[in-house]
C-alpha cells in the first residue's frame, strides 16, 4: 500500500521517482516541500500577544 501513497505524492509533485531494475526509488522534492510548508504556515493562526 505504501507504493500507492508514494505514487500520489509523486503525482502531487512532492517526490520524484526513478526505476532501478525491479525497484522504484523515491526522493523528496525540496523546493515543493518548502512551498507546501509555507502554505501550511500561512494557514496556521498566529497566537495573540
Amino acid at each position: 500500500m505504501i507504493s500507492r501513497h508514494l505514487h500520489q505524492l509523486t503525482q502531487a509533485g512532492l517526490t520524484t521517482s526513478r526505476r532501478e531494475g525491479y525497484y522504484v526509488l523515491y526522493s523528496l522534492h525540496p523546493t515543493r516541500l518548502d512551498q507546501l510548508a509555507a502554505a501550511l504556515t500561512a494557514l496556521t493562526p498566529r497566537p495573540e500577544a
